[in-house]
This record gives C-alpha cells, sequence and structure tokens, in this order.
C-alpha cells in the first residue's frame, strides 16, 4: 500500500482524541465528484429500497477501497474503483458496497493497493480483478480486470496475502508463491516460488516486501523479503533481498500485519511489535525525513491484543475486550513518542482492514463501521465525507 498521508489518525477516534490532519476532518463536502456514484439498477431491475446495514463475515481495505465477503460466500465492495478494483464490471466509484454478481462462493479475500482477489471455496481456487500493471493479477497479463479473472497454474491456495502491487499465496503444501511487483521494480505475471519458503504458517505482503510466519520449531520463526530501505525486512543493513532473511529479536510470533514501509507482529503474550519505517508513530531513529525502527519494538499501550493490522503507513490492534487501538505520535513536551490511543465509539470488534487514511472496524454481529478519509466513497456511508467517528456501513439492496 503506499504511504497512508497523516490523515489516518483521523482514525484516532473523537473528543480528545484527534490527531492533526492533511486534509482534516470533514474537509471534504457531501456532494459526490463526477465519478461517484451510488450502487445503481441494472436493466429490468427495480427501484432501491432505503439503505441497510451490511453484515459481513470478513473485510478487507486496499488504498482507497474496501471489500466484505458475507457469510453466504457472496462479495460487495466499495470505494475507488479507477482500476476495476471492485470488480463489479465497472471503473465508476461506488459509495455503498456493490456486489459482485457472478461470486457466490467466495471463503477468503484479500486486497492490495488497486486490486483484489478471492478464494473459491468449492475448489480453492484463486481470482483476481483490477490494476495488472505489474502482474499482481497472475494471469499472465499485464492487461487491468473490472471482474474476476483466475490466477494461472495455481490450484488448492491455503491463504492469499495482497498488498502494493504484490500477491502471494500458500499452497496446502504450505509452499509459497507470489506474483507481481518486486522490489527491484520488475513484473512477475504468473505465481512463482519463494525459494526456501516451506511449511509455512502465515504470509503478509506490504507494499514491496512480504513476511513469513515459519512453522514450529523455531517457534513464531518470521522471515521476510524485498525491499529493505527503511529496514522493513527487520535485518541490520539496508539492502533488500531477494531471498527470504531471519528477522533477530523477534519470538513467539502467532500473527504478522504489513504497510507500506513498516512490518509489525502480534506475540503469544498478545504484545504488539513492529519495525521499518514510514508509520506515523514506530519508536525508533530518524533517517531521510521518516522516524525508522531498526529492531522489532514494541508501542506503549499496545499490549494485551487479539489482533494487529497495517494500514500504509499505520497499526491498530484489537485488544482482548473488543475495542481498538491505534498508534499516535505525541510531543507533550517537545519530544515525539508513540503511544497507543482508542478509537472511541468501537466495542465487539472481531476484525480489522487499514487503508490510506481510513479504517474499518468489523463487529462480532457482523456489522461493518468505517472511519476517516472519504474521498473515494470508502467508508460506505453513502457520501464522500470524512469523518473522525465511526460510522455504520449500509448497503443499497435493489
Amino acid at each position: 500500500m503506499r504511504a497512508l498521508h497523516a490523515v489516518l489518525l483521523v482514525v484516532l477516534g473523537t473528543g480528545a482524541i484527534h490527531c492533526a490532519s492533511r486534509t482534516g476532518s470533514g474537509s471534504r463536502s457531501g456532494a459526490r465528484p463526477a465519478s461517484a456514484t451510488p450502487s445503481s439498477p441494472r436493466q429490468g431491475e427495480s427501484a432501491p429500497r432505503a439503505p441497510s446495514p451490511l453484515h459481513a463475515a470478513q473485510i478487507t481495505a486496499g488504498r482507497d477501497h474496501v471489500c466484505a465477503r458475507t457469510a453466504e460466500g457472496k462479495v460487495l465492495c466499495w470505494g475507488a474503483n479507477a482500476s476495476g478494483q471492485l470488480g463489479d464490471g465497472s471503473r465508476i466509484v461506488r459509495v455503498h458496497p456493490t456486489p459482485i454478481r457472478e461470486v457466490g462462493d467466495a471463503d477468503l479475500l484479500v486486497a492490495g493497493d488497486e486490486h483484489t482477489c478471492m478464494r473459491r471455496a468449492r475448489d480453492q481456487q484463486l481470482f483476481c480483478w483490477g490494476q495488472n500493471g505489474h502482474g499482481e493479477l497472475g494471469d499472465g497479463t499485464t492487461d487491468g480486470r473490472a471482474e474476476p479473472a483466475p490466477v494461472s497454474d495455481l490450484h488448492e491456495a491455503l491463504s492469499v496475502s495482497a498488498g502494493g502491487h504484490l500477491t502471494c499465496a500458500r499452497k496446502t503444501n504450505r509452499f509459497v508463491m507470489c506474483w507481481g511487483e518486486v522490489h527491484e521494480g520488475g513484473a512477475v505475471k504468473v505465481p512463482t516460488p519463494v525459494f526456501g519458503m516451506t511449511e509455512t504458517e502465515e504470509i503478509a505482503v506490504g507494499a514491496y516486501h512480504a513476511c513469513a510466519r515459519l512453522a514450529p520449531p523455531p517457534q513464531g520463526n518470521v522471515r521476510c523479503w524485498g525491499a529493505n530501505r527503511v529496514r522493513q525486512l527487520g535485518v541490520p543493513y539496508f539492502k533488500g533481498r531477494g531471498l527470504p532473511v531471519a528477522v533477530p529479536h523477534l519470538e513467539n510470533v502467532i500473527q504478522l500485519a504489513l504497510g507500506h514501509e513498516h512490518s509489525c507482529a502480534r506475540t503469544a503474550e498478545g504484545m504488539t511489535r513492529c519495525w521499518g519505517g514510514g508509520m506515523r508513530c514506530v519508536p525508533g531513529e530518524w533517517f531521510e525525513g521518516k522516524r525508522v525502527a531498526v529492531k522489532p519494538g514494541g508501542i506503549p499501550g499496545m499490549d494485551g491484543v487479539s489482533l494487529v493490522a497495517s494500514g500504509a503507513d499505520q497499526a491498530c490492534a484489537v485488544r482482548n475486550d473488543g475495542s481498538v487501538i491505534c498508534a499516535q505520535e505525541r510531543s507533550p513536551t517537545g519530544e515525539r513518542s508513540c503511544i497507543a490511543e482508542p478509537i472511541v465509539g468501537l466495542s465487539s470488534v472481531s476484525g480489522l482492514a487499514l487503508g490510506d487514511g481510513f479504517g474499518c472496524a468489523l463487529k462480532t454481529d457482523g456489522t461493518v463501521w468505517c472511519w476517516g478519509k472519504n474521498d473515494s466513497g470508502q467508508l460506505g456511508d453513502g457520501t464522500t465525507r470524512s469523518r473522525t467517528e465511526p460510522a455504520m456501513v449500509t448497503y443499497v439492496r435493489w
């Protein structure tokens, strides 16, 4: 994902928990841009009903778009759509969730900057759509697609992850295959094995790097590869690596979450550890105008968590009590410091997805709540107004 401009701790709630934003809260009017439209009826369809809450089983966020999967396997997307990343056959911005008509049995969903991928439940086949200039759709071409297309020569995918212009999948034999933009700038147009990545338990993808968690032993062993300009690989040098390298000073990892140029991990003890650069807040040193964590470090207050999520330049987590906290940069005495602050109004959260300047939370009742930047309708509330408070995503049924 591209770096999240300083908006996201717009993300950090209401009241006293505000963070300065370049766009500011509510900086855009309620009028939709010319390219924005709500879900519209197709030929032969009746007039719309009043908006009703969207109920989802999973959510994922790209740079400026969001997709959700329902318990029945349907996929709905909203937000920016210039590259066809919403998969509805158009390139029209949608301010409400719009269904992908041909999809009815999805069981896994991920998003990169401007592309989206899903797994089909019945045969574990992967389908992707959206931008494809770097081969991120894995269909052997660089042609963009506004509707789902199968990934070439990849069957029985156990899991999949996407970020930036890169996509990776774990096969049922737990080998890792990747396709899309590599850190040298080249394009890999079909799934290609990552050397040495066997017995993996999890993969996570950033904008130009990826990480995998290996099966024990050793417990929680994490290896990363790709770009390393701001130490996002967690190793003590700045050169990128085409082959995976072990991240030192990191143990007992049970979950990974990668942003544009940073990496985060959740340990078995419920602690959050982040490294790399480009985040609004990460303990570390200043390098070329960015704060860089040269090795995994904790963020004060971001512990006791059950889930970690990374956006373009932000990290948030779901605490064990179902509340959401996000890393925020403070400078009360003139010296910048990091601390985790809650997003007011969110509780009973089971899922979290962060984009570029915005975030969405999935509650245990299936409702989806989004906040932050909304210039492309990525909050899914029927407007293009940015919000400091989470608003419920509504679905216009036709």
